[in-house]
């Protein structure tokens, strides 16, 4: 994608994620940074033709585009309809809840810690790449 096209899939949401609202940065597609940082979400996936046209394609916060990744709509709607029953689960306090709170937990320290464990690995792996045997 060029960046004219890059701007009218962006601007066809007025600068939000499509999914949730938030609002995007048009300066950070693809980038590392987390606030604001967006990528295109394909309405017909990849597999399809003409899959990377500007009709095809809206802009996403990159959390919501990973949560949807390879899901489908129905998909989608099963994990937001459980996620309305976990929600209130954990409102009430019950012992479901609190046990959501914890899987939940759990999840987000494994996420960063595989998180750390890819930037360490990157950042060994080019720094060995600029290293020499000092011949």
């Amino acid at each position: 994608m060029n960046p004219k096209q890059l701007r009218q899939i962006w601007e066809k949401t007025g600068g939000h994620c499509h999914f949730c609202g938030d609002p995007l940065e048009f300066d950070k597609y693809a980038g590392k940074e987390a606030d604001g940082r967006w990528v295109l979400n394909r309405i017909a996936q990849k597999n399809k033709r003409d899959s990377d046209s500007v009709e095809n394609c809206l802009a996403a916060c990159a959390r919501c585009s990973g949560l949807r990744w390879h899901r489908s709509g129905e998909e989608l709607q099963e994990l937001l309809y459980l996620g309305i029953i976990a929600k209130k689960e954990i409102t009430n306090s019950t012992t479901v809840g609190k046990m959501l709170v914890q899987l939940r937990e759990k999840r987000l320290a494994e996420n960063e810690s595989r998180r750390v464990s890819a930037r360490t690995t990157s950042t060994v792996t080019a720094s060995d790449e600029g290293e020499t045997d000092g011949l």
